[in-house]
């Protein structure tokens, strides 16, 4: 086996503990890529966003904006450094990156899932529920963004509306629990 080969799979390991939401250690296992194949760019990217995810959005901006400038074509560098941006409180600039890129892929839907996500932190709540309902038509369901979607359809048309949506969403822990909380706030 050969160096970039086991970075290759510590990369992957990474992922994989990305994906279960372990975070430090999948922050290790990119880490031990890098230091295996220091040019390895998606273990970079993957690296800022493992950093972002544990809420260390000055360390992933360092990481993910080197990887970026390294190689400006290399999306999802882009993408979570928009990401970390966001976190970080910049939001126009992590809106600047994020339309830039959906400006070359307009069906990309994990740059729309991260607009809605601004689009809901300022208030923008008709792009949050036309957007998502974009993602929904079509890749079906996602409860990632259902509080987003939810809060505003609440915003725009009242909690009864909201709580419609919920009725037509198969049950989950997560649908039983964001339903519970707009069941508290219709009284």
């Amino acid at each position: 086996t050969t160096w970039p080969e086991v970075a290759f799979l510590y990369n992957m390991r990474g992922i994989i503990e990305m994906d279960v939401r372990h975070y430090a250690a999948a922050e290790a296992d990119f880490r031990k890529a890098l230091g295996l194949s220091p040019e390895f760019a998606e273990a970079k990217a993957n690296l800022g966003a493992s950093l972002s995810r544990q809420n260390r959005a000055n360390e992933a901006i360092e990481v993910l904006g080197a990887a970026f400038e390294e190689n400006p074509l290399n999306q999802a560098a882009k993408l979570n450094f928009a990401d970390a941006l966001f976190q970080a409180g910049w939001d126009t600039e992590s809106r600047i990156l994020a339309e830039e890129m959906l400006a070359k892929n307009p069906n990309d839907y994990d740059v729309l899932a991260h607009l809605a996500r601004i689009y809901g932190k300022k208030g923008e709540h008709q792009k949050v529920v036309d957007t998502i309902q974009k993602i929904w038509n079509a890749k079906g369901y996602d409860p990632d963004q259902l509080q987003n979607f939810l809060t505003s359809v609440d915003f725009l048309e009242g909690i009864n509306a909201a709580l419609k949506v919920l009725d037509h969403i198969e049950e989950s822990e997560e649908t039983i629990r964001i339903k519970s909380l707009f069941l508290g706030r219709a009284g």
